[in-house]
């Protein structure tokens, strides 16, 4: 009978144990594999502040739209989303995407005077991954996409960005399909205390 005892030890190993990383688009030649929709800034009055007139999505207020052909040489269009209004300064750092519902996955060709910048992943107000990166464009001629790719939930894009002034400009925005949010860790000790409960309950009526 002992053999039966923990037969719910191994699930609760496994749902304690699952991978939640999250995998860096950093610098890469593409961004994601499969996106659901892609935003690409074009048609956007130069200089206007982004809000939310694209669909489960908004920006913090120091975005806007630009119409310098920053990435029109690797593939964007002629408009792009930037930390500054109309190829003037001063740029204001960091910045922000917020997703209405959580997502599994964002990228962004992505441009800014060499320097070192940062790209966090949030969830809820509370970091779920984050990475930084020496950015130096000089001279390319193919697209850098900078973001997440993951199988975990995040609903906040952070972006502190290096270099001169802190300017950048972002483009063909990517993002994946919504996530479905998983438990908190706190949760899953919840969930394992209980599966043990159950364990001993079973154990002590096969005795």
């Amino acid at each position: 009978m002992r053999r039966h005892s923990y037969s719910f030890l191994p699930l609760v190993i496994a749902l304690i144990a699952s991978p939640a990383g999250a995998q860096a688009i950093n610098g890469a030649a593409t961004g994601l594999s499969a996106p659901a929709a892609t935003y690409t800034f074009e048609g956007k009055t130069a200089g206007a502040q982004a809000g939310s007139e694209y669909a489960g999505i908004t920006f913090s207020t120091n975005l806007y739209n630009d119409g310098n052909s920053y990435f029109a040489a690797v593939g964007g269009g002629r408009s792009s989303l930037a930390n500054f209004a109309n190829n003037a300064c001063p740029c204001v750092s960091p910045s922000d995407i917020f997703f209405t519902s959580a997502v599994n996955g964002a990228a962004f060709m992505y441009f800014t005077n060499p320097g070192v910048s940062t790209f966090t992943a949030l969830l809820n107000n509370t970091v779920v991954y984050s990475f930084a990166d020496n950015v130096d464009l000089s001279g390319r001629t193919t697209p850098t996409w900078y973001g997440f790719d993951s199988s975990i939930a995040f609903d906040q894009i952070n972006i502190v960005s290096g270099g001169s002034n802190t300017a950048f400009v972002l483009d063909n925005l990517e993002v994946g399909k919504a996530a479905v949010v998983t438990p908190e860790p706190a949760s899953l000790v919840l969930l394992a205390t209980g599966l043990f409960g159950v364990a001993g309950v079973v154990r002590r009526r096969r005795k």
